[in-house]
């Protein structure tokens, strides 16, 4: 599925999402809904929304479909569910429909999502990966076209070409993969952190890790670390600090 990743990419950068921008475009705010690896897409997606002005929210599909009374005709949605088959994603797209305001989906091949924007590839492997990749590329095009961030089809191709270069170098050798293969897992937990958005990205690498090599990995902001999350930490667990690929020893 890693593998996969740059094939699906530039598929993306050749989607037109322009209809789907147009339903949004007159939505008074956006809920950004998704649902473990999805709500980290889904914050992602909202941070670049607002950034361009857009009243937006990342929210749980959980949260959106039992506790979130108050949104009104209004508002509009864009669902995240890689497989189309997470219960409270199916919840809060059926109430959006029934609704009538503004809704996007975006889902993966063979999910029954007949309106949804499809990222190209069915998704194999537990942890995710391409479907989270296709999904963060997804929600760049639709934020190029309603605010004008630098995330359209250009960038989108360009992170096509930046892992296809780290997965040809994974594959004939580099020192990147020395790196890597110099790696020794923590003695008993790993914490990831990262400023702003990347805080995000830090807790979707500490639950990849889990999924992957089953290690007890967090994600954090630099704050919550600091002020008091760091306090059960010490000798022999491991640090990877700024999104870097490199741990160190706390």
């Amino acid at each position: 599925m890693i593998e996969a990743q740059p094939a699906c990419l530039r598929a993306i950068a050749r989607l037109d999402v322009g209809r789907e921008a147009g339903l949004l475009a007159g939505a008074r705010r956006i809920f950004v809904v998704g649902t473990g690896t999805s709500f980290h897409a889904s914050e992602l997606g909202a941070y670049l929304l607002r950034s361009g002005g857009i009243e937006a929210h990342a929210v749980g599909a959980m949260e959106m479909a039992r506790w979130r009374p108050e949104r009104s005709s209004g508002d509009g949605a864009i669902v995240i569910s890689h497989t189309g088959e997470t219960a409270y994603a199916q919840a809060v797209r059926e109430v959006m429909r029934r609704s009538g305001g503004p809704l996007v989906t975006i889902t993966g091949e063979g999910s029954g999502w007949n309106e949804a924007i499809v990222t190209p590839i069915r998704e194999q492997a537990e942890t995710y990966t391409v479907s989270y990749t296709g999904a963060l590329a997804v929600l760049g095009l639709l934020a190029a076209e309603l605010v004008g961030s630098e995330t359209g089809p250009a960038s989108v191709l360009g992170v096509a070409e930046e892992v296809e270069r780290i997965l040809g170098s994974e594959r004939h050798g580099s020192v990147q993969r020395e790196q890597i293969s110099a790696l020794t897992a923590p003695e008993r937990a790993l914490a990831l952190v990262g400023p702003g958005p990347w805080a995000t990205t830090a807790r979707e690498g500490a639950l990849k890790v889990r999924e992957a090599a089953q290690i007890l990995a967090d994600g954090f902001d630099p704050e919550a670390l600091l002020h008091g999350a760091a306090v059960p930490y010490g000798p022999g667990d491991g640090l990877s600090p700024w999104g870097r690929l490199m741990t160190r020893t706390v």
